[in-house]
């Protein structure tokens, strides 16, 4: 289970791994993990308190790379980006439409200071921009939202 937070634009991560059965049971009938960290009282804190409920999920085929010389600049490719409302339940596999078009990639540089210059180089080669995509929001916009709106997809 994770939880991410943004903070003057930082992503924080609490993340805690659990058997699929425990996080089920902790999402869907509050009976609380064996194991207590403070990643799991936060959690909970979470839980309580904002109350959320599962709307979709999402799925991708992740590869995931950390530069040799420099272990704290990651670069992830997410291809299959998938998605799906019905039958949430996390021991349910992870098939879904696509979110985006067939073929296309969401690259992410994970670096906590400046890109490496030979980095930068090549993306500025490479006509390669920085922008923002969320996988959640996109979903929701393109889908969920329009659903709820006008009873379908804007892409149907």
């Amino acid at each position: 289970m994770e939880l991410k937070k943004k903070y003057k634009g930082v992503v924080y991560k609490r993340r805690v791994s659990l058997p699929a059965r425990e996080a089920e049971a902790w999402l869907d009938r509050d009976e609380h993990p064996d194991e207590d960290s403070q990643m799991i009282r936060e959690i909970d804190w979470f839980l309580h308190s904002v109350r959320p409920r599962a709307k979709a999920m999402l799925a991708c085929d992740r590869d995931a790379w950390r530069a040799t010389e420099d272990p704290e600049l990651r670069i992830t490719f997410d291809r299959n980006i998938r998605w799906r409302e019905e039958d949430l339940h996390l021991s349910s596999g992870s098939e879904g439409e696509l979110l985006l078009p067939a073929g296309e990639v969401l690259m992410e540089i994970k670096t906590p200071t400046a890109a490496p210059l030979w980095l930068a180089h090549a993306l500025s080669e490479l006509r390669i921009f920085p922008t923002s995509f969320s996988k959640y929001g996109t979903c929701y916009k393109e889908h969920i939202l329009q659903e709820f709106i006008f009873g379908g997809s804007i892409h149907a």
